[in-house]
């Protein structure tokens, strides 16, 4: 695998946990909060990043969001 594919890999998974993250993050915030919807968009969402492989990242930032999102699919 070249430099150019792995990266783009790497670009991939950490926009499908950001974008997990902002649609759990929005769900969570809403005034109306209905814990069964919020799973419902939960799993949806779970579906964005198993599509994807696994990258390891040894960024903080990328391990809080994929605790975040492990949180919320437990």
């Amino acid at each position: 695998m070249t430099k150019n594919e792995e990266k783009k890999i790497r670009i991939k998974y950490i926009r499908n946990l950001e974008k997990f993250f902002n649609e759990a993050s929005l769900s969570l915030k809403k005034e109306n909060f209905d814990l069964e919807k919020f799973r419902e968009k939960v799993l949806k969402n779970a579906q964005i990043l198993k599509k994807d492989p696994f990258v390891f990242i040894s960024s903080n930032y990328i391990k809080n969001l994929e605790n975040f999102a492990n949180t919320c699919l437990n």
